[in-house]
């Protein structure tokens, strides 16, 4: 397929920010675990995914209620050992229907205890709440990182009790036009990222189409600032993925705004952490 100079211009300057942005998906993911599912579920071994969070000293997971609701079957990899998480689990209370597929917040947050977050910080780090961006301010600029481990990517070895699970990671750009009062959203609670399934990649370089995202549920979306100082990028969490959105002229992955978890977790914590009034300029 041919494509246009300009927009092989653009796809050049993409690849030329993905390459300065390696590093920051990389620690992103350093963040970000995958749920895996117990030897009883046979069709795939992964659930979805999670991230890890800390503040004042007790430590959580955050993710998509439908993913956590089965916590109680799930475990993670750290330091080649599977951990089981127990904890608490508070999550977003469910719709008039009774039915998870029908809430449009989707949340939910696992308290673990000290012990398995050690044994988690082998492998992974927990962000802070400086690392969270309340009240974001959409920007046009393609500054977005969807980092998590669908299931298709994740398989087992072949003659061995292992996974192997390869992260899928994006740079997205926000759809300004997504329709959210149609699909039951809200500007205030979500941010919709342009999605058509078709990407471009530092391997692949040019527009071929990106794998199915079943999985990518309670992964992290991620804003990209540049820290002037330290000449790097910077990803600050800004939501957890919880749907995909397929309709023509509306394809979008949406994720659930941060500043729900945290309003959530300043009841549950006796906590008093403010949060900026979102606008919208571009609707």
């Amino acid at each position: 397929m041919e494509y246009s100079p300009t927009l092989q211009q653009l796809n050049k300057a993409k690849l030329l920010k993905m390459e300065l942005l390696k590093g920051c998906a990389e620690r992103v993911l350093q963040s970000t675990i995958q749920f895996l599912f117990f030897e009883s579920k046979p069709k795939y071994p992964a659930a979805g995914s999670g991230v890890l969070f800390e503040i004042n000293d007790r430590y959580f997971i955050i993710t998509a209620a439908h993913v956590a609701e089965h916590y109680q079957e799930i475990y993670v990899v750290s330091n080649r050992k599977a951990i089981y998480l127990g904890g608490k689990l508070y999550t977003t209370p469910l719709p008039k229907s009774g039915l998870r597929t029908d809430d449009k917040v989707d949340l939910a947050v696992i308290l673990i205890d000290d012990i398995t977050a050690a044994m988690l910080k082998t492998d992974y780090s927990f962000i802070s709440l400086n690392q969270l961006e309340l009240g974001h301010f959409v920007d046009v600029e393609t500054n977005y990182l969807v980092a998590g481990h669908p299931i298709k990517r994740t398989k087992k070895v072949w003659n061995a009790r292992i996974l192997k699970s390869q992260p899928f990671v994006a740079y997205l750009d926000a759809l300004i036009r997504f329709n959210y009062e149609k699909f039951k959203f809200t500007f205030d609670s979500h941010i919709a990222m342009d999605y058509t399934g078709e990407m471009i990649s530092l391997k692949t370089q040019n527009p071929h189409l990106a794998p199915k995202l079943e999985g990518i549920s309670g992964s992290g979306l991620w804003y990209l600032r540049k820290n002037p100082e330290k000449e790097i990028f910077e990803g600050k969490l800004i939501g957890i993925i919880i749907e995909q959105v397929k309709e023509n002229g509306n394809k979008a992955i949406i994720a659930t705004r941060i500043d729900i978890i945290i309003l959530f977790l300043n009841r549950l914590l006796n906590l008093n952490i403010s949060i900026p009034k979102k606008v919208n300029k571009y609707q």
